[in-house]
């Protein structure tokens, strides 16, 4: 663990000080713990720094904490051209680029013609060729005779994107601990702007699944090699108070974090309630009962959302963990890599990868909470390897070493595992 001192710190240096490691080491950044007060000075007004919050900040926030997916919504909450550029840069599109407005563009005629030749649909000019970017963002977000068209249009475009994201991503000669250190240097500049804005953060760390690690979870997994790996990067942010965490989700949606790429089902909050959420603004509470999430609502007389609390199927965790947990494909910017191909770059796929990444948000009661009793994650790590163990050598008797597990049976059925009665009452072939 590194502790910034008073003397290192100041503004930007966490960021030069976890670049500087990054570059100097392979493999994971080490953790980063640092006092709020070294680095931000003075509290401020996060809302200062940010202006009001909208409600297509609440919508994210409210996706991203409930796993939603963004082609299941009927329209976008957009009420500004600035709200659309600040969208599209966390997209990685930057509308003063002019290849980035043509990229834009070409997408948006593509997914026009699929729709044609698939749905035999016919377009205005206004969604197909719009004045500007912009336009079709608003005509989605407005009550116009043309916004279910621009609806459609922007879903497949979302889709499309990702498709050729994919297949640039398989043709560029880039390692995946490339793409980890660009996403890791992005993730530690927000970070440091974070802090900048006076949001008092705890901690923050990032991680890379060792090789041992990752094949341990592997081996844990009901269908092994089938289910995919979501954490390979993974990013945490304690912040000091609980108060902090509503102002930090907006922050990391407005400046980091696409909420249309938030994967889906694959969240999970049982720290934050939506109420939280949906009073950050009060002027927008007249406007809640028209906000999209897929969360139901608790009352028609207080039109709030219920509380949920949304977990992953994983049977080693404790009853007692809580975590806001959720799972990005975040963009990356791979254009200097494809001027250096010359000729050979694929230009028809864009200038963006997507690097899957998962984040922990806590704020710092609940995260020291976690590292009691069985929600530990020394505990929750014995918890997986008793499993891995036990399905490794099937019916013989299971010790670890150095840990205070007890014996699975002769018929190779999982041992009592204290605190976990998911994993007690399940079968080795369940696991």
């Amino acid at each position: 663990m590194l502790s910034l001192f008073p003397e290192q710190t100041g503004v930007g240096h966490l960021q030069r000080v976890v670049y500087k490691l990054q570059s100097a080491r392979f493999g994971s950044i080490p953790s980063v713990r640092f006092l709020r007060s070294h680095l931000a000075g003075p509290e401020m007004n996060v809302k200062g720094v940010m202006g009001k919050f909208t409600l297509a900040d609440i919508e994210g926030a409210l996706l991203l904490l409930g796993g939603g997916a963004v082609v299941n919504w009927h329209r976008l909450s957009f009420g500004s051209r600035e709200e659309i550029r600040t969208f599209l840069k966390t997209n990685e599109h930057d509308l003063d680029r002019k290849e980035d407005e043509e990229r834009i563009r070409t997408l948006i005629h593509e997914s026009v013609q699929y729709i044609r030749r698939t749905f035999a649909y016919e377009f205005p000019l206004e969604v197909s060729n719009p004045n500007t970017v912009e336009d079709l963002f608003l005509l989605c977000a407005s009550r116009d005779a043309y916004q279910k068209l621009a609806c459609m249009t922007l879903k497949v475009v979302h889709v499309l994107n990702h498709l050729q994201a994919q297949e640039l991503r398989y043709v560029l000669p880039i390692s995946d601990q490339t793409l980890f250190s660009i996403a890791e240097q992005k993730v530690t500049s927000c970070v440091d702007a974070l802090i900048t804005s006076g949001v008092p953060v705890f901690e923050y760390k990032a991680s890379r699944k060792t090789a041992d690690s990752l094949l341990t979870k592997v081996l844990s997994k009901r269908r092994t090699t089938a289910e995919p790996i979501f954490d390979k990067l993974r990013f945490r942010v304690v912040t000091e108070r609980y108060q902090d965490l509503v102002p930090t989700l907006f922050f990391l949606l407005r400046n980091l974090i696409p909420f249309n790429h938030v994967i889906a089902e694959e969240s999970r909050n049982d720290v934050l309630p939506p109420d939280e959420v949906l009073n950050a603004e009060p002027e927008l509470v007249g406007r809640i009962a028209t906000i999209q999430s897929g969360l139901p609502l608790d009352s028609a007389q207080h039109p709030t959302f219920a509380f949920r609390e949304k977990r992953r199927n994983n049977p080693f965790s404790s009853d007692d963990y809580r975590v806001i947990n959720f799972v990005v494909d975040l963009p990356v910017r791979v254009a200097s890599l494809l001027r250096d191909l010359g000729p050979k770059a694929p230009q028809h796929l864009g200038r963006i990868v997507f690097v899957m990444v998962e984040f922990q948000l806590y704020d710092k009661q609940t995260y020291q909470n976690n590292e009691l009793g069985t929600a530990s994650h020394q505990v929750y790590k014995n918890r997986q390897r008793q499993i891995v163990l036990q399905r490794l050598v099937r019916s013989m008797p299971v010790y670890l070493h150095g840990e205070s597990f007890v014996t699975a049976d002769i018929e190779g059925k999982p041992s009592e595992i204290p605190g976990n009665p998911e994993v007690n009452n399940a079968t080795t072939t369940d696991l």
